[in-house]
Order: C-alpha cells, then structure tokens, then sequence
C-alpha cells in the first residue's frame, strides 16, 4: 500500500483514485463487512453520492482484479467485505 502500486499476478494494474481507495478500505478492514455508508464517508468525504455509485465503483474494480474479482463479496443490503481466503488462481 506504501508504494500504491496493485498488481494481479505480477502484472500492474491501473486503477483510478477511488477504486484504490476502495480496495485499501476494504483489505484493510480484514474481512469485516463495510456498509455502502461507511464506504461513501471514507472515500467520498464531503461528497453527496449515491448507493449506486458505490456498487458501480465496486464494479469496475473488480474487472480490473480479473481472476481476484471474487475477493470483493457483498451481502445484499448490508455492504461489502474483501476476503483474502479466497483462492482464485487455484481454481
């Protein structure tokens, strides 16, 4: 996180501000469940945004983590939650 570089199996991946700071939140969060609330108070600080544009964030992040999209888990009506237990490069 130090470095803000993220990468998929060795390969670096672009991400915008906001989804970097959705993916740190998350992760560092150690699996606990974020609300879309919580989230739009840490990375839209001070910003009016909606529901949605949380679950469209979400979206788009996890296409660019390709075969580590399944980490980002999401309970309907609660929010979400990275789980780094998951092993997508196994399977």
């Amino acid at each position: 996180m130090d470095h803000k570089l993220v990468t998929v199996d060795g390969t670096p991946v672009s991400l915008t501000r906001t989804e970097y700071g959705l993916l740190c939140e998350l992760m560092s969060a150690h699996g606990e469940l974020r609300s879309r609330q919580q989230l739009m108070d840490s990375i839209w600080a001070g910003t009016i945004v909606s529901d949605r544009t949380v679950d469209v964030h979400i979206t788009r992040l996890r296409k660019k983590l390709g075969p580590y999209a399944n980490n980002i888990n999401n309970r309907p009506g609660f929010g979400y939650y990275f789980d780094d237990k998951i092993n997508n490069a196994a399977g």
